[in-house]
């Protein structure tokens, strides 16, 4: 009763939000698991419609990163919000830390439409900090690019060491999770491709 209040004076709220303030209500309804999709449409259209209006540079990284994780976790996906989010990631890719941009990755990959962009802009800036990346994180970012259906071959090789150098540090959940992952990859490869990636990865396995 408590969060429908919240919910509800959000909604009355709407129209003065400027885009972090709409993130970071988007942020706290998901983590409360308050899922209500009309609202979550309505913070939605209300940070997409703050984007244009908004100077690109008042809108940080912590702001993006909450309302993709928000959807992700909310499964209340606008594509012409989380697209037009796209650009500005670029932008500020490198204000990310590592494990935030998994985070991401996560959310757009439960995305019903994928955009490549997102996930080709993460693998050319992740495969040099995946030290810094816990197991889990780990076999997450390999079931995101999975679930995408994304193949970046400098990312797969990059993952595929690391995975390799820490393999003891795997529980049984993040092997399954990441050869899972992998092997989801290798089935949407073409047929020339897959088996020479078969056998290269078969070395981390």
């Amino acid at each position: 009763a408590l969060w429908a209040k919240y919910a509800a004076r959000t909604e009355e709220l709407l129209s003065e939000l400027r885009f972090e303030e709409a993130a970071r209500f988007a942020s706290a309804f998901s983590t409360a698991r308050y899922v209500d999709f009309a609202l979550f449409a309505k913070l939605s259209a209300r940070a997409l419609e703050c984007l244009p209006q908004q100077e690109a540079e008042l809108i940080s990284a912590q702001d993006l990163r909450r309302m993709a994780i928000a959807c992700g976790k909310a499964q209340a996906f606008d594509s012409d919000l989380l697209e037009g989010m796209v650009p500005l990631i670029a932008d500020r890719v490198q204000e990310f830390r590592p494990r935030e941009l998994v985070h991401i990755a996560d959310a757009y990959a439960r995305m019903p439409v994928q955009n490549p962009e997102l996930f080709a802009l993460v693998a050319e800036a992740l495969p040099r900090y995946l030290y810094d990346l816990t197991p889990p994180e780990l076999a997450s970012l390999c079931r995101s690019f999975a679930e995408a259906a994304v193949f970046n071959e400098d990312l797969a090789d990059a993952l595929g060491a690391e995975v390799s150098k820490r393999s003891k540090s795997f529980g049984a959940m993040e092997c399954l999770v990441f050869l899972d992952a992998l092997s989801r990859l290798h089935e949407g490869m073409p047929e020339e491709l897959r088996a020479s990636r078969k056998e290269r990865d078969a070395e981390v396995v």
